[in-house]
């Protein structure tokens, strides 16, 4: 029988189920998608063609590898496959100008082995994500929370207390704020009535310390001290300064005092 009545026998047989490309050693399979061994050559010959929103061409190679051709010229490998379900799915492994026709080829077996153990590497890949987001959010928040606990740690008592009396300005008498600060100033400075130089006030030396060294035992230990010579200043000193830490503990004081909060009496 002649050689073209063969190939007619053959293309009836199959329903045109596929067609021969004579010559290159391809199939062009049912849909029009066309099967082949990828070449770099191949690769680089394929397009979309004009009036189409995609163009696929399959490697015979490997299983489920295909190329994705788009009008804008924009081509990529992919993997088509079926999931345990009986779902297909398709996905896209990378674009040609990444991606050698061999690294393609393994990367497909390797998404293969994944939907062969019943593992959807859509799903693999979100989870993945997500923990990498984690990881993230994670070193953003210790990363602050550093950074809060170096300001902390530098703060001075003294510029809480320049804003806590910065709040008050408006909202106490004259003689009120005078008593803050006199028994806050640090003393040594020529008095503006008389003779002779401001004496250090009873609050002064709580003001040099930083916000994290304040607690009741240095305050005990403060006030001890300053009792002994002046009580009743100290005694003063002692109320102002913890209706100061206070406040700091409302959240009002703009410093960040809020995180210094403790109850002494």
């Amino acid at each position: 029988m002649p050689a073209i009545c063969l190939l007619a026998s053959y293309v009836q047989t199959h329903g045109n189920a596929k067609k021969l490309d004579k010559g290159i050693g391809r199939t062009v399979g049912k849909g029009g998608d066309m099967r082949t061994k990828f070449t770099a050559g191949r690769v680089a010959a394929f397009q979309c063609p004009q009036g189409k929103a995609q163009a696929f061409m399959w490697d015979t190679e490997s299983k489920g590898l295909g190329l994705k051709a788009s009008p804008g010229g924009a081509k990529r490998y992919v993997l088509e496959s079926r999931l345990q379900s009986g779902a297909t799915i398709r996905l896209t492994i990378g674009d040609v100008k990444s991606w050698s026709i061999d690294k393609a080829r393994e990367e497909a077996r390797e998404l293969q082995t994944l939907i062969d153990q019943g593992i959807d590497p859509r799903q693999l890949k979100a989870e993945q994500a997500a923990k990498v987001e984690a990881t993230k959010v994670k070193a953003k928040a210790e990363k602050q929370a550093a950074k809060l606990a170096e300001s902390r740690n530098a703060l001075l008592v003294q510029s809480a207390w320049d804003a806590y009396l910065a709040h008050h300005a408006r909202r106490w008498g004259a003689r009120h704020m005078t008593d803050h600060l006199n028994l806050s100033q640090a003393g040594g400075e020529s008095k503006k009535r008389g003779k002779g130089l401001t004496v250090q006030g009873v609050l002064y030396p709580l003001l040099q310390l930083r916000m994290v060294d304040i607690n009741a035992d240095t305050l005990t230990i403060w006030q001890a001290a300053e009792a002994e010579t002046r009580a009743n200043n100290a005694r003063q000193g002692f109320e102002m300064f913890r209706a100061f830490w206070r406040w700091c503990a409302t959240g009002r004081c703009q410093v960040r005092c809020r995180i210094f909060s403790f109850e002494f009496v």
